[in-house]
């Protein structure tokens, strides 16, 4: 029921509006859900053309209620209500469209779409929260700052990528992106070698795990009578596994020289070379004109977006090796954040030429010189990732056993 002042209009505008907000930013929002079939639809164009054009009428009543409520003196109580009323039958509208959005465009694209949308829903919440908080508070500039924010996600939206291709494109190379940050910050001339208080030899680190060791009742020096055994169980499973458990937590630095660390940083380098390398290969396959003849068969947005899957997760695989890189290291913790980032690399090259889990066969035959080309590309990257990845492993297991 319709309150009759004007804190009463707003409630009930921030009440409707939270509701709209919360339907559109709910985890299993219906954008991404559905059938998927992998192919373009027919519907795409039509569908952003009108969902383009409620969110700009969304905009515009936007704006001129945030005009009535910086206008001074406001206008009457019942122009306000008139402008709420029509604020709610927008957002309604955009809701109902953003839910009907067609399944079969693409979940790269899809997922695109939902991120700015929910951004719209909540700086939208935000703007009523504003026009509530002017009017108690009398602060005009949240008022401000909100529709800026509005106005701009909405223009931003309606510049978003039209096809599930451009938005892979899109995807692969802000990944790309953040892959080459993480190099330059691997051989930037300031990388810390080993942490200030460390010198090559010192033994802190070890003291360190002793002391952990002493304090849980165990002895890194003698067999523990609680793990002790007989015979030749007591030598290699009780001493062998608290060498191996201390081995977990030793600091590199506390046994390699300067040289060596910075030959373990030049074979970790080589790593994440590997990894832009195929970053680039699966942006140059994603930007590749398909389709243009008999011998190019359109790529399927399935594939895309299991490209886009593979290349989402190597930033993040990426950044942990390179954070495990700086002091204090252990090796484990290296050699196994190695293993991850090469295993992300291999699944990638597997989308990239359409291959499945253990298979060697591709989503299209091989029919041209230029695929010829790719494979052999493709070749080479998977032997640099098996180079690298066994490169860096044989140095760590030659130094820490």
């Amino acid at each position: 029921m319709v309150r009759g002042d004007l804190l009463g209009y707003l409630l009930d505008l921030k009440s409707e509006i939270n509701g709209i907000t919360e339907e559109i930013c709910q985890p299993e929002l219906n954008l991404l859900n559905g059938d998927y079939d992998g192919s373009i639809s027919e519907s795409t164009d039509a569908f952003l053309n009108n969902l383009n054009s409620c969110l700009l009428d969304l905009q515009k009543k936007c704006i001129f209620l945030s005009l009535i409520f910086l206008d001074n003196p406001q206008p009457a109580l019942q122009d306000i209500s008139s402008s709420c009323d029509e604020l709610k039958v927008s957002a309604t509208t955009v809701c109902a469209i953003a839910l009907k959005c067609p399944k079969s465009c693409g979940k790269t694209l899809l997922s695109s779409w939902n991120s700015y949308l929910r951004n719209i829903a909540q700086n939208l919440s935000s703007f009523v929260s504003s026009l509530h908080k002017s009017a108690t508070e009398h602060d005009s500039n949240s008022v401000k700052t909100s529709i800026g924010r509005l106005c701009h996600d909405v223009d931003a939206f309606s510049k978003l990528p039209k096809s599930n291709k451009k938005a892979a494109i899109i995807a692969a190379q802000s990944g790309l992106a953040l892959v080459e940050d993480a190099l330059e910050e691997l051989t930037a001339e300031d990388f810390p070698l080993r942490s200030s208080s460390a010198a090559p030899g010192d033994a802190s680190g070890s003291n360190d795990i002793a002391d952990l060791f002493d304090s849980l009742g165990m002895n890194t020096h003698t067999v523990d009578p609680v793990i002790e055994m007989d015979g030749d169980n007591a030598h290699s499973g009780a001493t062998g596994g608290m060498s191996s458990l201390a081995d977990e937590f030793v600091s590199l630095e506390s046994i390699l020289s300067d040289v060596e660390l910075r030959q373990l940083i030049q074979n970790s380098i080589g790593l994440v070379k590997t990894v832009k390398a195929c970053l680039k290969k699966a942006c140059s396959v994603l930007d590749e004109p398909t389709g243009s003849s008999n011998t190019e068969p359109t790529m399927s947005n399935e594939r895309m977006d299991e490209i886009i899957e593979c290349c989402n997760k190597m930033s993040p695989t990426c950044d942990e090796f390179v954070l495990a890189l700086y002091p204090p290291r252990r090796a484990r913790l290296l050699e196994s954040e190695a293993t991850d980032l090469a295993a992300a690399m291999r699944k990638l090259l597997q989308a990239v030429t359409g291959e499945t889990e253990g298979s060697s066969s591709s989503e299209h035959p091989t029919v041209s010189e230029s695929i010829n080309v790719q494979d052999k590309q493709i070749d080479i990257l998977r032997k640099a990732i098996e180079h690298n990845s066994n490169k860096l492993s044989t140095f760590l297991n030659a130094r820490t056993h």
